[in-house]
């Protein structure tokens, strides 16, 4: 197996600024199993700053919706939990049965977090400077 893999950068994938590719190393093999883009400092800086857009529009998302989403996303992890769990063994020289086990488990972990979103509580008192509130 070998394979290309770009950077996704704001929704797109694409090759790094600077055309770099690196090898991954299966540490069961030594063997390359694959290339992955190298994200140059330009790249890293673009999406820095996509994160910082992205996460404007991610909290005006209302709390019951994003925690939607996320388990959304968990269900979309457990319905790929046997590709993931290929590659992590490939990557990482894992048995794959622990890669499947992490897997689900970072998939009930998202899922644990959207959860949380039917239970966001708490109040807002005033702050040391004018116009400063605190939620606690």
């Amino acid at each position: 197996m070998s394979s290309k893999f770009q950077l996704l950068i704001n929704c797109k994938s694409r090759e790094g600024s600077e055309g770099v590719a690196v090898d991954v190393i299966s540490p069961a093999t030594g063997e390359s199993i694959g290339k992955v883009a190298y994200g140059a400092p330009a790249d890293i800086a673009e999406a820095i700053e996509t994160a910082r857009s992205g996460l404007q529009s991610w909290q005006a998302v209302p709390a019951w919706e994003r925690g939607r989403i996320l388990k959304d996303a968990a269900g979309i992890i457990r319905r790929d939990a046997d590709r993931i769990a290929e590659m992590l063994t490939l990557e990482q020289g894992k048995l794959l049965a622990q890669a499947r086990d992490e897997v689900y488990r970072a998939a009930g972990f998202i899922e644990w977090c959207g959860g949380q979103a039917r239970r966001i509580a708490g109040r807002t008192v005033p702050g040391r400077q004018a116009g400063q509130h605190i939620e606690v």
